[in-house]
């Protein structure tokens, strides 16, 4: 899926690359096969008409990226590069340098002197992106504590980072937002297998409900087994949440 945004959005290089002469771009934008993104980025319209507001979000973040030279994505850009749930869409595209240099603008926040995360990035489907874990900790600072235990689950269910993995970075001292990250190392759970689960399941602990178990299972008298998300047993109780991911 992040291969068609790469492939789709190009840059003045990219469509030279592929044969086109800077008359058969004017000529492309002027009968609307090519729209203009940006200062040197084109999408082509096909491509264009074929999004729904779910994929706008990583078409911006390739527009944004694709203006920088080798960035290496962190926070809810790497996130969602990675393929994880985000509870609103990014303002901005994040990332990350080892360095002192830059700065953030407009639509752009830059995160200096990462020299760890920068070092363990791995490249996503032509973009550097932070590892998994060091995203869900990054995302401590930007997200709520559901939201970034939307994104940690989802890193833990594609086995993408192992919960010591995540509980690691996360407890690691920080200057800010401590106690979110506690939250969130204390809440992992292999067993919520969509954002909205992962988003009742913080839920509960913030209201100091009694926990539930997840994906339990009962049988019927006819002898028919059923699995759902939440169970009190005792009480004889269940919870099914349903969204967009499920």
């Amino acid at each position: 899926m992040n291969q068609d945004f790469m492939n789709n959005i190009l840059t003045l290089s990219e469509l030279i690359d592929r044969g086109f002469t800077f008359q058969q771009i004017q000529n492309g934008m002027r009968d609307g096969e090519l729209l203009k993104m940006a200062h040197g980025i084109y999408m082509l319209s096909s491509f264009d008409r074929q999004l729904t507001r779910f994929d706008q979000p990583k078409a911006r973040l390739v527009v944004r990226a694709k203006q920088l030279r080798r960035p290496i994505l962190s926070h809810e850009s790497a996130a969602l590069w990675h393929g994880a749930p985000l509870l609103l869409t990014p303002s901005v595209l994040h990332v990350s340098t080892p360095g002192l240099s830059g700065r953030s603008r407009p639509g752009l926040r830059l995160h200096r002197n990462r020299f760890e995360q920068c070092d363990s990035a791995t490249p996503i489907d032509g973009f550097m992106t932070t590892a998994a874990a060091h995203t869900v900790s990054d995302c401590v600072e930007t997200t709520s504590s559901g939201g970034v235990l939307a994104i940690a689950n989802y890193f833990l269910h594609q086995r993408k980072c192992t919960p010591d993995e995540i509980t690691e970075v996360l407890l690691q001292p920080r200057r800010v937002h401590q106690e979110r990250a506690v939250k969130v190392a204390s809440r992992l759970s292999l067993l919520c297998e969509s954002p909205l689960e992962s988003l009742t399941w913080n839920l509960l602990h913030e209201w100091g409900m009694e926990l539930p178990e997840q994906q339990g299972e009962f049988v019927f008298a006819g002898g028919k087994t059923y699995r759902v998300d939440f169970l009190w047993r005792k009480k004889k109780l269940i919870l099914e949440v349903d969204g967009q991911h499920k």
